[in-house]
């Protein structure tokens, strides 16, 4: 029988940052298995989980996870076995086996696309899972261009505030508009290198990637507004 095997959707597994805290939470074995909608599965049983094979996942699980596991539950897993065109409408909202229009491009969150477009496939024998990641792998230039320029218009809005805070003698909102516009800029050079912003923890691990492929400083040279010097017209 024809199917596809990935490891897709949510998880830091999925986007390549997963670390030794990650086994604190929605932790344990997980695969997608995609069949053909004419297939006909004779259902089995699954294989015995050894209690000392894995940890058990905790009950903080993301809510598009399957049902919360707790410390007192046997263990099991996450492997879904379902039809591959059900998943991704389920998964982005919109089928993109069709040509995919400017709002499905804008309406999907990034975080969406790159749960689809990231991780691992272990085997396509549908082959319909490659084109539909190739399919959704970049924006289009126009897209591209449109997202750049609304993030561009974000970084306009507030770029002035850390200093008229400082004028104002509010160091610690300084602070804060620095730190929020730190994160605007790290989004943008994400999305100038081809990069989707997804999960906050996830963006700023995403640094040491850009490195390689970004041209533009992403050093840890962001000035302290706490020491900002009161800034006088002249």
């Amino acid at each position: 029988m024809a199917y596809s095997a990935a490891l897709l959707g949510w998880g830091s597994e999925v986007l390549g940052f997963d670390s030794p805290r990650s086994a604190d939470h929605s932790w344990g074995p997980r695969l997608q298995i995609f069949w053909l909608p004419t297939a006909v599965l004779t259902p089995v049983r699954s294989p015995p989980c050894s209690p000392g094979s894995f940890r058990r996942p905790s009950a903080a699980t993301p809510p598009s996870s399957p049902t919360a596991r707790t410390l007192t539950a046997p263990p099991g897993h996450w492997v879904q076995v379902t039809r591959l065109r059900s998943w991704l409408e389920g998964q982005l909202a919109f089928d993109p086996a069709q040509p995919v229009g400017l709002l499905d491009w804008l309406a999907t969150p990034t975080q969406r696309l790159a749960e689809v477009t990231a991780g691992a496939v272990f085997h396509d024998g549908l082959g319909e899972l490659t084109q539909a990641r190739a399919r959704l792998a970049w924006f289009p230039d126009d897209v591209w261009l449109y997202v750049l320029a609304c993030q561009w218009q974000r970084i306009a809005q507030e770029e002035a505030f850390p200093g008229r805070c400082s004028e104002a003698g509010d160091a610690l909102g300084s602070a804060i508009v620095t730190a929020r516009l730190a994160r605007d800029l790290m989004r943008l050079c994400l999305l100038m290198a081809r990069g989707r912003p997804d999960l906050a923890g996830s963006a700023w691990n995403a640094r040491r990637s850009l490195r390689s492929r970004c041209q533009y400083p992403l050093g840890g040279g962001t000035a302290s507004c706490l020491t900002y010097p009161c800034v006088r017209r002249p």
